[in-house]
Formats: structure tokens, C-alpha cells, sequence
């Protein structure tokens, strides 16, 4: 004797039952204008809510694999430019509480636009970047230039870019910006939806801690880097007298920390 398993039908199953191929919904469902708005409304909550499930736990992903922060960083631009189909992604980051610029360590770029990777982008008097690290929410611009205050320095960085609308958000771990996610439009004028500001503003939380991981495994591997060139370097002193000998390999490996660093 067989039994039967009847499998428990999904809300999404529930919902796109009701909806008829035609796409004609209020003619073949008898349904009212009002109501066919709100399953479509609800069907787009839903695909965007998978959306965002998807880049972050592919994001996850990502930190989990690798504790280089070039890597993650590269890598979440990917994901964002490619799912916004943005014309670059860029992450800055703080390199610590006292610094007065933010350095680019992440790029996507979907076009043959300029590159960003590595440049440094001053925090002193840019009004664009005081109101993002001072907001909570990101700051969604369609028109980048017209934002009131921008000096020269600031203005000749964006038209170098090419920037003409940009969405922007900081990270924050423990209520400090360590960084900043921008999203670039550069062969247009766009619009950002509410959608893609909740979306970016999701990705930063979770790039926010990777940032703060990777910035202090790096800076725990510089750390025991440099006490192991010393221990190098004394036992050296203590294996020979020969001054020339001890300087030539302290330079030696000093030389060879400094690029690996």
C-alpha cells in the first residue's frame, strides 16, 4: 500500500496560481483594479526581498572564504554593480578614526569608465560626504553636481568620474563609519528607487563588520610580521659580530616586509 504525500503548497505558489497567463487579470480573475494592484505590488515585494536575500548571503559568502579586504570589497562591488546595473560601485574605507580621507580598496566598473580603484577622497570640507557619514539612511542624488556646497576639489573628482547620479551609504560598526558604498550612474541621469536605497542599506550592514574583521587581521598579521623580523634581525646580532654582515640582512628583510606589508 503507497501513500500519498500531498507537498504543503508555498505562499508564493498560492499567489501566482490566482494569476492568469494573459497578464488580462481584472477580465479573467474577476478581479477589481485595486486588487490586482495589490498582488502586484505584493509579487515585486516578494522578488525584491529574494533579491536581497541572495547578493547578501552571496556576500556572506564571500567574507567567509577569505579575510583579504581587497577581495571581499571587490567582490561585494561586483555583486552590487551587477545587480543594480549601475555604471560603477566603489566601497571607500576609513583607514582608522583619525584619518582625514577615505581610500577606494573596492571597484566594479561596467563600462570604459575611469578608474577609481586607489584614489583618496578628502572628509575636510565635502559637504556631499558629511551628509552621508551624518545620515543614518543612504543619500540618493540624481543630479551629483547640483548638491549644494561642493568645492572645486570635490567637483573636479566627480567630473573626472564621470559622475552624474549617485546613491551612496556609510558603513558603521559599533556606530563608527568605517566606510562608504557609492553607487554611480555615469551615462545618465537616474532615479534611485526606495527599493534600491533599502537594498544598498542592507548590504552595508554586513559589509560594515567585514571591513572591521579584515582591518584587524591585518593589522594582527602586521603585527606578527614585524615581531618576527625582529626576533630575525636579534638573532642575527647575537650569531656574529660583523656589523656589515647584520646591516646588510636587516635591510635585506626589512625591504622584504615592506613590500609583503
Amino acid at each position: 500500500m503507497s501513500l500519498k504525500i500531498q507537498q504543503q503548497e508555498t505562499p508564493w505558489q498560492r499567489l501566482t496560481a490566482r494569476l492568469p497567463e494573459s497578464g488580462n487579470w481584472n477580465q479573467e480573475e474577476g478581479l477589481s483594479l485595486p486588487e490586482v494592484d495589490q498582488q502586484k505590488a505584493i509579487i515585486v515585494q516578494m522578488q525584491q526581498q529574494v533579491q536581497l536575500s541572495n547578493l547578501l548571503n552571496e556576500i556572506n559568502n564571500e567574507i567567509r572564504s577569505t579575510l583579504d579586504i581587497e577581495q571581499i570589497l571587490t567582490s561585494a562591488c561586483r555583486l552590487l554593480g551587477q545587480a543594480l546595473q549601475c555604471s560603477r560601485a566603489s566601497i571607500l574605507v576609513k583607514e582608522s578614526n583619525t584619518e582625514k580621507t577615505l581610500v577606494t580598496r573596492g571597484e566594479y566598473n561596467a563600462g570604459d569608465y575611469p578608474i577609481q580603484l586607489g584614489m583618496k577622497v578628502p572628509i575636510t570640507d565635502n559637504p556631499h560626504l558629511a551628509a552621508v557619514v551624518s545620515g543614518q539612511e543612504s543619500l540618493a542624488l540624481t543630479k551629483f553636481l547640483d548638491f549644494p556646497g561642493l568645492n572645486a576639489q570635490t567637483r573636479k573628482i566627480a567630473e573626472t568620474l564621470e559622475i552624474k547620479s549617485m546613491l551612496a551609504v556609510a558603513t558603521r560598526y559599533q556606530g563608527e563609519v568605517n566606510g562608504i558604498i557609492g553607487l554611480h550612474q555615469c551615462d545618465r541621469e537616474r532615479e534611485w528607487t526606495d527599493w534600491e536605497r533599502q537594498l544598498l542599506e542592507g548590504v552595508a550592514s554586513q559589509l560594515a563588520i567585514a571591513i572591521n574583521q579584515a582591518k584587524l587581521y591585518s593589522k594582527t598579521r602586521r603585527q606578527a610580521e614585524r615581531e618576527s623580523l625582529l626576533r630575525l634581525i636579534g638573532n642575527q646580532i647575537r650569531s656574529t659580530l660583523d656589523l656589515g654582515t647584520i646591516l646588510q640582512t636587516a635591510v635585506r628583510e626589512v625591504r622584504q616586509w615592506l613590500r609583503l606589508s
